[in-house]
């Protein structure tokens, strides 16, 4: 404490005492988990479309009209990626992993 600091408090000072205390935190390795998980969000967003005139404009992977969420709800429910793969013959492991990615930044 600083001798001003310590005058103030022995006065009756009420207010928030400051000690001079400081924090760092290392930001780069989240900064770069974000970047990354950016660069992913836009490369699922790339496989998808909204169209009003395709289910209502429920989100689908493009030239197709299977829902992304519908996808992701059957990964997060645990079915097996080779098993969508064989249902849905239009989708590639890539898309089926950019599902819960979409849906999860966009539920």
């Amino acid at each position: 404490m600083h001798d001003s600091e310590a005058k103030r408090f022995r006065g009756g000072f009420s207010g928030n005492l400051v000690l001079g205390f400081k924090i760092s935190v290392d930001i780069r390795p989240m900064k770069k988990d974000v970047r990354k998980g950016l660069t992913t969000l836009e490369k699922a967003k790339k496989m998808i479309v909204t169209n009003d005139d395709i289910l209502g404009g429920t989100p689908c992977f493009k030239g197709t009209r299977i829902p992304v969420h519908d996808i992701a709800d059957m990964v997060a429910n645990g079915d097996e990626i080779s098993g969508l793969l064989e249902a849905y013959p239009a989708l590639t492991k890539e898309k089926i992993e950019s599902a819960s990615i979409y849906a999860t930044a966009y539920p």
